[in-house]
């Protein structure tokens, strides 16, 4: 079994503006579980564990997905959090596209799974980048004082096609593997 994903990749620019805003440094704040910029990604399924054999038949359904797709072009900003009062949860920087291209990429790819046994999303897609999760019991303001580092971010990325990822979690965080990727249509 693997446990993998699909997901667009970000330029390794985006990745590095993320987390070179002036005045922030990771380590200080305790309580804090910061994504490696390496394995910053937009998520636009989860598969879970996929049998060895499955993942070629996965590939081809990806594949035909994509060829039904364009370029899209994402802004990466604005920032959020899940998670109630001063428990921040997860903190993210928003993904959008005025003409809904990348929600019905997610529909797309998420309906071309379902016949391969893959469970349909049941929450409404939302587009964003995870940059780091707060510990259960912080009581650190984590959320007030990471946001003034972040409101001035605005990055556009003109996506060309997405990726298949297999995920191993190991004790100093998952190591993601590219298996695939699959490039929109052109012209």
């Amino acid at each position: 079994m693997k446990r993998m994903f699909v997901a667009l990749d970000l330029p390794l620019a985006l990745r590095e503006t993320i987390f070179s805003s002036p005045g922030f440094d990771k380590a200080a704040y305790s309580g804090v579980s910061w994504v490696k910029p390496e394995n910053m990604h937009l998520t636009l399924k989860f598969l879970g564990d996929v049998r060895e054999e499955a993942v070629i038949s996965v590939a081809e359904a990806l594949g035909k997905a994509a060829s039904r797709h364009r370029p899209i072009s994402v802004r990466y900003g604005g920032f959020g959090r899940f998670g109630r009062g001063r428990s921040a949860g997860a903190i993210w920087v928003g993904a959008s596209e005025r003409a809904g291209k990348l929600a019905r990429l997610a529909e797309d790819i998420d309906d071309s799974l379902e016949g391969l046994g893959f469970q349909k999303e049941a929450r409404q897609f939302s587009p964003h980048l995870t940059i780091c999760r707060v510990r259960e019991g912080s009581n650190l303001p984590v959320w007030e004082e990471i946001r003034p580092l972040f409101k001035d971010l605005q990055e556009d990325v003109l996506h060309e096609g997405f990726s298949l990822y297999e995920s191993e979690l190991t004790p100093m965080g998952p190591i993601y593997t590219r298996a695939g990727w699959f490039g929109f249509e052109r012209g």
